[in-house]
């Protein structure tokens, strides 16, 4: 679990090829945007994928016409 975010890992037990990048870019999405990604293994097999994104309040009329 320690590397399933880094580029060009892949699960060894895939029976399919991939260049194992979804991961790594899900991660800089979610970190571009301020947030976090994490992954767990799943009782039974599999794993889990929990990430957290900030909700930014949006500005007010007033505040943006001073950006303007």
């Amino acid at each position: 679990l320690e590397t399933v975010f880094e580029p060009f890992t892949s699960s060894a037990g895939r029976r399919t090829r991939t260049s194992g990048l979804g991961l790594a870019i899900a991660r800089g999405i979610v970190e571009a945007h301020g947030g976090t990604i994490r992954a767990e293994n799943r009782r039974g097999g599999g794993a889990r994928f929990t990430l957290t994104l900030v909700q930014r309040r949006a500005p007010s009329a007033s505040e943006a016409e001073v950006a303007r």
